[in-house]
């Protein structure tokens, strides 16, 4: 007779017998309960088996209590509530985690906490690691649950996707820039150097010429052919369906094009087309820029060129800005945490940052995209100050291409790496 082993399911307390063969070649077993069914990793040692329930810790948001879940029962989707404080979270990604064998605390698991459904990751340690590609009908999931209240920060990924996708290119137009005013024929723009680095060289190299070319402007020129294709629509109009506030880090106005949209603004004292953040292409005026539809062009726009921010010093002018409106003054600053319809920046694209949850995509968060990122640190300060206010964020990217150091910021930060394998996933199928 085949040699057995015997254990107790800790979830519903049924007599479970495995094949002892099949348990040392895989090191898994499955309760014999089908209302149950939870997977259970067995190992030797020194006398009989060890049994370890696959669960993985969703720690509350809101106050980091432990709340253990068995694997079969997490499911994008699932609503749970904080075993301490009693918060409802809803999951909206999967991920991978490990640690050392010594380091990990494995719990009882009460029969109570456990939701049938499918099997989501292996045994759950902590939340360390990369993520896996998830499936275009996940992705859906995620933006179908959250499409009453979210916002789309957009990058120039959009643009070259399909049939633009060769010519679409920012590094392109300052390469071309570049060889223009210097007489080069460069293809590239060199390694070592990043893309805003580049243009602050090619703006000392047009300065120093004695020439007064205005360079932003000719940028702007240059992207006066793009124009919208079938997704930049598909995606604008599920936004005007839903409401949904779009950030974009694009200068150029194809998104705003795909929808027939106009200018309005909000009344500001002081405007400059420097920065004209409280400025938004919609179909209608808007009551806060986080009430409804509305194309928010967080570096610059076509319209105004002197506002496109290109080169570094342009980003660190921007930091300094936006720091001042954060941070600077009294009821007027964001971090007083007083009445959020009156901080400095209550009518300008830096009010959707820190009031809607947001899924970024199309750009790549590079570590020369200092301006964005260090928003999204101020957005994790902030909650942490304020965690009733907290909002999730997701970012998708090509999971061929994962970047360890981007993701342990972004998770630091609360954004969700979601890895994406056929770009036609996130610009095309979750939206039509």
């Amino acid at each position: 007779m085949a040699e057995r082993v015997h254990f107790e399911c800790q979830l519903c307390g049924t007599n479970c017998l495995a094949n002892a063969e099949v348990v040392r070649e895989t090191n898994k077993a499955v309760c014999l309960n089908p209302n149950c069914s939870a997977e259970y990793f067995i190992e030797n040692a020194e006398i009989g088996y060890e049994v370890i329930l696959m669960q993985t810790n969703l720690k509350c948001i809101e106050c980091s209590g432990s709340n253990y879940f068995p694997n079969r029962a997490l499911e994008i989707g699932v609503v749970f509530k904080c075993n301490e404080c009693k918060v409802e979270h809803l999951i909206v990604g999967k991920q991978w985690g490990y640690d050392l064998r010594k380091n990990v605390e494995v719990p009882q698991v009460k029969a109570s906490t456990c939701v049938q459904a499918e099997p989501a990751a292996l045994a759950g340690k902590a939340n360390v690691g990369s993520k896996e590609t998830i499936s275009g009908m996940q992705l859906k999931k995620v933006i179908q649950n959250n499409r009453h209240n979210i916002a789309l920060l957009i990058g120039n990924g959009i643009n070259r996707h399909g049939a633009n996708g060769t010519t679409n290119s920012w590094d392109d137009l300052l390469v071309k820039m570049w060889n223009g005013h210097l007489l080069r024929n460069d293809l590239t723009v060199p390694n070592g150097i990043s893309l805003t680095e580049f243009y602050d060289v090619l703006d000392i190299h047009n300065g120093t010429s004695g020439k007064e070319i205005q360079l932003q402007k000719e940028f702007c020129s240059l992207m006066k052919t793009w124009i919208p294709q079938d997704h930049h629509r598909a995606i604008v109009q599920w936004a005007i369906k839903f409401g949904a506030p779009v950030l974009t880090t694009n200068f150029e106005n194809t998104l705003g094009d795909a929808a027939n949209c106009q200018l309005f603004r909000f009344q500001q004292e002081g405007f400059t087309d420097f920065y004209p953040w409280e400025s938004y292409y919609s179909q209608k005026s808007l009551e806060s820029p986080d009430s409804g539809f509305g194309i928010w062009h967080m570096n610059g726009m076509q319209k105004y060129y002197r506002s496109i921010r290109l080169g570094l010093t342009h980003y660190m002018g921007s930091v300094e800005r936006a720091r001042t409106w954060i941070h600077k003054g009294n009821e007027g600053r964001l971090f007083s945490g007083k009445d959020m319809k009156k901080w400095r920046g209550a009518n300008s694209w830096l009010h959707i940052i820190f009031n809607k949850p947001l899924a970024i995509f199309g750009l790549g968060l590079a570590s020369n995209e200092v301006f964005l990122r260090w928003l999204l640190i101020e957005r994790a300060k902030y909650f942490a100050k304020f965690p009733e206010r907290r909002h999730p964020a997701w970012f998708y990217y090509d999971s061929a291409n994962p970047d360890a150091g981007k993701h342990l910021l972004l998770e630091s930060v609360g954004v969700e790496p979601i890895g994406i394998s056929d770009y036609r996933e996130l610009y095309e199928d979750p939206w039509n």
